[in-house]
């Protein structure tokens, strides 16, 4: 078989860069269930976040707002494109009583069908009653190697700065910090009817079954959304189904520190006041896998409409040059397997997307991924089947 690789123009019309505050806004309900606490024998109330997340991660500018959140931020479950499950757990300062987020963190449940995220939250996240809590933390904490949170002058109450060492620069998850917290009442009430503001910090602890939280979470990496569909035309005589999506970036650190400076505010203003990204190797090679995920599907139709998507993120200005590698198998309509594996790679550069070298945090493209044949032959001859794919 005979693949080639085919790239015509992006255009405007089908790459969309996305400007907004990527962000989150997330509601963490916390059933309550008592424990003494060993080290002061207080008692604690040991809480289930089910979050309800908000999030605008990767937002586009014509998308309508949705009302009472902060400009740019949506509810998580409204968040399109989505990270893969594995990238989903927040790991969670309780400062100043817990500075260690390995102690505290917030993960998101899948569906055992689709094993999709279920928009429902999870924690093992501890409080005390009557004790004041500013809650600092970040998304994924599956992806680092290590993190420490230290206060502003003055305190937590203050700001503080989250170091996140050992980051993956190119990565499939959606980086983001937490910038905004709320205590929650009553959990049928939606996080863009809670009040939540952007600077807020502050949490007090609530009697057992008490306790549920809002938050607002801002992505600090810039991301590439790849939407695959199959020419209409093909798909009446083939069946496509990929089994690998992976892209590569040559010359890129594999790792970096990301260091982020909160401080609070009541104005509902933006607390990053400073972020840096800090190589921590020599540039070298590197492969992300957004599909397939574990103990997930191994392989995903690719459909006429409705676009499969497919989300990468990476430290700003990391990157200017990128492969994507697809692997696919071609199915005939009775669902023979009649090409396995096939491979085709496209480039993404700076030629092809101008803008690709300055996308800062908080910005995405979207890339549109057209899967067509070279050329069609009758249904008795399909070896002579050879689908490309191409960016349009």
């Amino acid at each position: 078989m005979n693949l080639k690789k085919h790239i015509s123009p992006i255009s405007n019309k089908h790459l969309t860069r996305v400007v907004s505050v990527l962000s989150l806004a997330a509601l963490l309900v916390l059933p309550i269930g008592c424990a003494d606490d060993p080290e002061d024998g207080r008692t604690s109330s040991t809480s289930t976040m089910t979050l309800i997340a908000s999030t605008d991660s990767f937002f586009e500018v014509n998308r309508a707002m949705t009302r009472a959140l902060p400009t740019g931020y949506v509810p998580y479950n409204e968040l399109y494109p989505t990270t893969t499950p594995e990238q989903t757990t927040i790991g969670v300062f309780m400062t100043p009583e817990r500075i260690d987020a390995t102690q505290d963190f917030i993960y998101m449940g899948v569906d055992p069908t689709t094993l999709r995220p279920t928009n429902k939250w999870k924690s093992n996240v501890r409080v005390t009653e009557g004790t004041t809590y500013y809650m600092y933390g970040f998304m994924p904490k599956e992806d680092a190697q290590g993190a420490v949170v230290t206060p502003a002058t003055g305190g937590y109450a203050n700001g503080a700065t989250l170091t996140i060492q050992g980051l993956s620069t190119l990565t499939p998850a959606d980086v983001c910090v937490i910038v905004g917290v709320k205590k929650g009442s009553d959990t049928s009430i939606p996080i863009e009817n809670s009040g939540i503001k952007l600077g807020e910090f502050e949490y007090e602890g609530g009697a057992a079954g008490t306790n549920s939280v809002y938050l607002l979470l801002k992505h600090v990496y810039a991301g590439l959304h790849f939407k695959a569909h199959l020419d209409a035309t093909y798909a009446t005589l083939r069946t496509i189904k990929a089994t690998k999506f992976e892209l590569l970036a040559d010359d890129i650190a594999d790792h970096i520190n990301l260091s982020v400076t909160l401080t609070p505010n009541t104005t509902g203003q933006d607390p990053i006041t400073a972020i840096t990204y800090t190589p921590t190797s020599t540039t070298s090679n590197a492969t992300i896998q957004m599909f397939p995920w574990a103990n997930g599907p191994t392989e995903v139709e690719i459909p006429v409409s409705s676009p499969e998507s497919f989300l990468s993120c990476f430290a700003p200005g990391s990157c200017n040059e990128f492969t994507l590698r697809t692997t696919f198998n071609v199915y005939d309509k009775q669902n023979n397997l009649i090409r396995k594996d096939c491979v085709v790679e496209n480039a993404i550069n700076s030629t092809l997307v101008p803008l690709l070298a300055t996308m800062s945090a908080g910005e995405i493209y979207t890339i549109d991924l057209f899967i067509k044949p070279t050329y069609l032959y009758v249904l008795s001859d399909p070896d002579l089947d050879n689908p490309t794919i191409t960016i349009q």
